[in-house]
C-alpha cells in the first residue's frame, strides 16, 4: 500500500509553532487548494488542507515559510479518528492532516532578505 500526498499551493496562514508534553516541536499551518473542477453554478471549490511537519522541520517551516507563501508538500495522510473505539463506532474523520516529511527551499528563499521574520 501507499500513502503518499503532494500538494503545491499557498499557506493561509502563518505556521504556529508549539511543543509536545516531550519537548517535541510541531508546527501547522493551511493551504488553500483550488479544484480543478467546478460547482454545479460554475463556483470555484477550494480545499483547504491542514499540514502538520514535527522536529527540524517544524522549526525551519515557521522560520522560513508564512502566510501567502507557495509552497510544495510532500508527505502522507492522517485520519483524525485516533482509537479503534471510535473508528468501529462508525464515526468519520472530520480532517485528514498531511504529515509532511521534509522540506526543501530554493536559494532565492535563503537568501538573508527572504526570511520572514
Amino acid at each position: 500500500m501507499l500513502n503518499k500526498v503532494i500538494l503545491i499551493s499557498r499557506l493561509t496562514r502563518d505556521p504556529e509553532l508549539r511543543y509536545t508534553p516531550n519537548g517535541h516541536p510541531v508546527a501547522g499551518f493551511t493551504l488553500a487548494v483550488d479544484s480543478p473542477f467546478r460547482g454545479q453554478n460554475g463556483e470555484k471549490r477550494t480545499d483547504f488542507i491542514v499540514v502538520v511537519t514535527w522536529r527540524k522541520v517544524a522549526e525551519q517551516v515557521t522560520q522560513f515559510l508564512g502566510k501567502g507563501r507557495m509552497v510544495a508538500v510532500e508527505g502522507g495522510s492522517r485520519s483524525a479518528v485516533t482509537t479503534t473505539a471510535t473508528a468501529c463506532a462508525g464515526r468519520l474523520p472530520r480532517s485528514w492532516p498531511i504529515l509532511w516529511s521534509s522540506l526543501a527551499l530554493s536559494r532565492r528563499s535563503m537568501r538573508p532578505g527572504a526570511v520572514r521574520k
